[in-house]
């Protein structure tokens, strides 16, 4: 394979847009170490390798443009957030359908996935560029279903729907995500140890960036949702002080870590193929999620006994699923929110939509990972003895 240039790059985001400045610097290490780790592994596929470069210059080119927007409209910083409701959930959980549904309401400002995968304006388009970033994203929404048709099973994608902000995360080389999608095994070790500050600074200007860009007029408070923020409770709290308001989905955690490792399957088979040619790294790669499951969800727990004041409202992954309207009358007095009448035939609209539910499921079992549900079990066993009543 051919190696990936950190120079060229970077020096190809520059020559494509005309712009130098890539705003704060601290990107930098994040790419060189994902890079390095691609290269080391020969992680990318051939067929992939002129795909991955355009994803890490997409990433690049929104960085440019985002800055270029900072310098021309200082007044984007200005622009306040009131505080945000955060769906703070282990992975698979119920938490994509839980953010939908919610949306669906109308009550939130949408994290609409086109607007974070194409969240920078383009110079010299009208209206920023929206209609061709929206057809960017759904170009990438249509390549990635035609390379990876299972990718649909583990977390589905679409450009006009609410998704996670880990997408916005990306653009400072800090997401977890981005090693697990391009198997960069030294990247992950390195953001696991990483302070999250800049990731979670830089995140707080995109939504400003966002707010700005279509939400002025209208402003609410935005709906948050992404595992990446287990165990980062402390940098949500500095950002958006102690007025959030936090849900928490929970579900068995034989579910929760065989369902995630069979969806990272699916996402890290889009670019690569190390894992599924190589069984043994596939059992390492396992073992290492539930640790670092485990891991959050401890972390979690220390935050909760540390901030008692902060009020949670947990759910259970079969009451979103089966009961949506009861979820949503238990979500809106947690909120203090007027559920009218036109808002739960809007949630029960799209809970009944036959399109939305078409999808199949995953199917696993801790066995074909290397694991047991005992030992799954064993290493969630503070979680389990909290939270067992909500599965």
């Amino acid at each position: 394979m051919r190696p990936f240039d950190v120079p060229a790059l970077l020096q190809s985001a520059r020559d494509s847009t005309g712009l130098s400045d890539f705003g704060p610097e601290d990107f930098r290490e994040g790419l060189e170490v994902l890079i390095d780790s691609i290269n080391a592994h020969d992680s990318i596929t051939a067929a992939r390798w002129d795909d991955a470069w355009l994803f890490f210059l997409r990433l690049l080119k929104n960085r440019l443009w985002f800055a270029s927007d900072l310098e021309k409209h200082p007044e984007i910083l200005d622009q306040e957030l009131l505080p945000p409701v955060i769906i703070l959930p282990l992975p698979r959980t119920g938490s994509t359908k839980l953010q939908r549904m919610l949306d669906a309401s109308r009550s939130f400002q949408p994290l609409l996935y086109w607007r974070m995968f194409m969240f920078a304006r383009i110079p010299g388009l009208i209206d920023g560029g929206a209609a061709a970033r929206l057809r960017e994203t759904q170009d990438y929404e249509r390549w990635l279903y035609a390379v990876c048709p299972d990718y649909i099973k583990g977390h589905p994608i679409f450009a006009e729907q609410p998704d996670e902000e880990q997408i916005l995360n990306r653009f400072t080389f800090r997401a977890p995500i981005l090693a697990t999608m391009l198997y960069a095994p030294e990247a992950a070790r390195w953001v696991a140890q990483s302070d999250m500050t800049p990731l979670y600074r830089y995140l707080l200007m995109q939504l400003k960036y966002l707010q700005w860009q279509f939400h002025r007029e209208d402003v609410k408070p935005w709906l948050l949702k992404s595992p990446t923020n287990v165990g980062n409770e402390n940098q949500l709290i500095g950002l958006f002080g102690r007025d959030v308001k936090i849900i928490c989905p929970h579900r068995d955690p034989v579910n929760i870590v065989c369902s995630i490792i069979r969806t990272s399957e699916y996402t890290s088979s889009v670019y690569s193929d190390v894992i599924s040619r190589n069984k043994h790294l596939a059992y390492e790669k396992a073992q290492r999620m539930l640790q670092m499951l485990a891991l959050s969800a401890s972390k979690h727990m220390q935050w909760r006994a540390a901030n008692p004041d902060i009020e949670i409202l947990d759910l259970a992954y079969e009451e979103i699923n089966q009961h949506a309207v009861d979820v949503l009358r238990k979500v809106y007095a947690y909120l203090d929110l007027q559920l009218t009448p036109a808002i739960e035939a809007a949630v029960l609209g799209w809970e009944r939509d036959r399109d939305r539910n078409r999808f199949a499921r995953n199917s696993y079992a801790a066995e074909e990972f290397g694991l047991t549900n005992e030992r799954i079990h064993e290493a969630f066993e503070p979680y389990m003895q909290r939270f067992s009543r909500y599965f």
